[in-house]
């Protein structure tokens, strides 16, 4: 499978309209509305994805990642709205493909803000979708990480993830997925091959502990996770897409299943943090 990716669709613009859902009912109902997503440069596609942090100054923050014009590998950017989520504007490059790599770029950021403040960003590389990764094979490059002090001004270097065990070919994924325990820790469920999750105990994301594979068998390795208490989370995933499978195979069974993460205590006993601004 190749890891440069398709051509993207966009001529270059500074700006981009967008379409978003608004609630004033806690989700009982939704309103489509229209804005717009512009940037100091031109770029030939943005998406947004995953989710959007709440900045100190009331502003809100989101991951987005997309093509630089006439660029042909992702970058992740983050945009910031001064108007509830109406209108947005690029305001930084998280992390961007360093010549010569053969990857799909850096791309499918989530983010989370850890326990010291810090904004904590993690990120695709590349991540093959073919019948062999669904069924255990690994092919691609690692997940990275990279952090901001100040709000989305300046991120530090992408590296990879730091901890016990830890290296390029065992956190590998498609679009990990990060988010915050009630009790500060940073959670991170991610997949492709499999589907797994990693704790940092401290919340703070620079050392990550207790790889952990939650499900075997066929899986796309798309997961999702989310708090429940302040020691559970529930992680959702699948038993497979359609490109699992090799063309011509017949009917397979497939769905979606759902799995509740208990952390261990050793994971629950945080030190040298302080509560977020």
């Amino acid at each position: 499978t190749s890891t440069t990716p398709g051509p993207p669709p966009g001529g270059g613009v500074k700006q981009f309209q967008t379409t978003f859902w608004r609630s004033h009912d806690f989700g009982a109902t939704w309103d489509e509305q229209h804005g717009t997503i512009s940037a100091d440069v031109a770029y030939d596609a943005v998406f947004f994805h995953r989710g959007i942090v709440a900045g100190r100054d009331g502003s809100l923050l989101a991951t987005t990642h997309g093509y630089l014009h006439g660029e042909r590998k992702y970058r992740s950017v983050l945009a910031r709205s001064t108007d509830r989520g109406a209108t947005w504007r690029i305001v930084s490059t998280i992390a961007a493909s360093p010549a010569g790599w053969r990857i799909e770029g850096r791309s499918e950021p989530t983010m989370a803000r850890a326990s010291n403040g810090d904004l904590v960003v993690v990120m695709r590389q590349s991540a093959p979708g073919n019948p062999k990764v669904c069924n255990g094979s690994r092919e691609g490059a690692g997940l990275v990480i990279s952090r901001f002090s100040d709000d989305g001004a300046s991120w530090t270097p992408a590296q990879t993830l730091f901890g016990a065990g830890l290296n390029s070919y065992n956190v590998f994924s498609a679009d990990p997925h990060l988010t915050r325990m009630p009790g500060g820790q940073l959670i991170l469920s991610f997949g492709r091959p499999g589907n797994k999750i990693l704790v940092s105990a401290d919340g703070n994301g620079m050392r990550w502990s207790n790889l952990t594979p939650t499900r075997a068998g066929i899986s796309s390795g798309y997961t999702s996770v989310v708090p429940l208490t302040a020691t559970t989370a529930l992680q959702v995933g699948d038993d497979g897409s359609n490109w699992c499978f090799p063309a011509g195979s017949g009917l397979h069974k497939v769905g979606i299943w759902a799995k509740t993460i208990e952390l261990r205590i050793s994971e629950t006993k945080r030190s040298g943090t302080r509560p977020i601004p």
